[in-house]
Parts: structure tokens; sequence; C-alpha cells
């Protein structure tokens, strides 16, 4: 594998992915899960492993988010 590959697979399983884990009993489980998380305004939060980056968006308005793959 390289660079081009990884890129390649990333871009057309990204939006599969997506589609199927960004609703339905998968979203509001991570809705539920981080929604009870005590992350103090302006805190900081490191995502390992962030993929698409889709859970970042339950953290932006309360605090800084970085994500690292």
């Amino acid at each position: 594998m390289n660079n081009r590959w990884n890129a390649f697979i990333y871009k057309c399983w990204a939006p599969v992915y997506d589609f199927f884990f960004n609703r339905g009993l998968f979203y509001q489980a991570r809705k539920q899960v981080f929604g009870g998380m005590e992350i103090p305004k302006g805190g900081s939060v490191l995502f390992v492993g962030v993929g698409t980056g889709a859970d970042l968006a339950f953290f932006f308005a309360r605090s800084y988010s970085s994500g690292r793959n």
C-alpha cells in the first residue's frame, strides 16, 4: 500500500461509511455518548483515529478539537 492507494480507498469508502454510520442507531448512540461527556468550555479534545471526522461536530461548540489518523 502507498499514500495514493490509501487516498483512493478513503475517497471511495468515506461516503459509504458516512451514509450508514451518521444516521439512525449509530448516530443516536454517538450523540448520547458524547453528549454525556463533561468537557469544560474552551477545553481540548484529541481524537485518535478521527476517520471521516463526523464526531467532531459534537464538540466544536464547546471545545477545541483536533484529530489524528
